[in-house]
């Protein structure tokens, strides 16, 4: 790989932040792989020196201050698969901190009148919510998704609430809210 796309494909991972967990984990995982390093991650290989370092300087130089703050440690920065791992414990595990991070985040967020950014916004929500296994029920989640939309789309709220086949599914709750996005269009 050249230097120019060497840069270019390392600079397409954005720094971890509370944010951005699952795309910024799929996006590190596939850098990794492709410099033969995520074995080095999952533990499954001991590194030479010159690996682990490049492994270690690939994960934190794509850590914002808060998330180097939050997993990196004196016990882990020197070894990328306790590294990986204090990372996937503070953004993708279960515990009740992550749920109560995502669910407030979720509860928190607000319609701005961009349908189309909304939804994009409400499917990475989902995908978090399932990461963590969240534990909310898929028939919330899409009320959810409805709840916060302003009064031009109260017609369409009800109609999709209306319909067992759409409402049970927040996949399918936002494929028929992307609908309308492609009827204004």
């Amino acid at each position: 790989m050249s230097d120019i796309e060497e840069k270019s494909t390392n600079s397409s991972i954005p720094k971890l932040d509370d944010l951005n967990y699952p795309s910024w984990s799929v996006r590190m995982k596939a850098y990794l792989r492709s410099k033969d390093l995520w074995e080095i991650c999952t533990g499954e290989v001991t590194p030479a020196k010159k690996k682990r370092n490049e492994t270690l300087n690939a994960i934190i130089s794509h850590l914002s201050e808060e998330a180097l703050d939050a997993t990196v440690t004196p016990e882990n920065e020197e070894n990328p698969a306790l590294l990986w791992a204090s990372i996937v414990e503070r953004y993708a595990s279960s515990s009740v901190n992550n749920k109560a991070r995502i669910w407030l985040k979720w509860m928190r967020y607000e319609f701005n009148g961009n349908l189309n950014s909304y939804l994009a916004d409400c499917q990475k929500m989902i995908r978090e919510c399932a990461l963590v296994q969240l534990g909310i029920p898929d028939d919330i989640i899409s009320i959810s998704i409805l709840a916060k939309l302003s009064k031009d789309y109260w017609n369409v709220v009800d109609n999709i609430i209306m319909n067992e086949a759409i409402i049970f599914f927040p996949s399918r709750t936002l494929k028929k809210l992307r609908e309308l996005v492609y009827m204004k269009d």
